[in-house]
């Protein structure tokens, strides 16, 4: 497929993907402006469920690229995943405070 074929699946992509978060940002603070959910424990586990995801996904990503060499883009991708889980597993190791964020 030519480059010209992705691009309006790319504007779609990106167009959900701003507007879904902030469409349910503005339906949580209007609905239920006082919920919130300070559980620490589900949050850490969240996050390093996600980034065990990450790594795993980056390692199908890294053995997909020995099984076809031409995809180059699997490499980047695998990079990303990889510094992404990383930085959740560690974010999720760390209790609340300034160390946290």
């Amino acid at each position: 497929m030519s480059s010209q074929k992705f691009i309006p699946h790319i504007l779609i992509v990106l167009a959900v993907g701003i507007a879904l978060p902030v469409l349910g940002s503005l339906a949580s603070v209007s609905f239920v402006p006082d919920w919130r959910l300070p559980h620490e424990p589900l949050h850490s586990v969240i996050e390093a469920l996600s980034g065990f995801i990450a790594l795993t996904l980056s390692g199908i990503l890294l053995t997909e690229k020995k099984r076809k060499p031409e995809k180059t883009h699997h490499v980047w991708m695998a990079c990303a995943l990889i510094s992404m889980g990383t930085l959740d597993i560690f974010h999720a190791a760390i209790s609340p405070g300034n160390l946290f964020v």
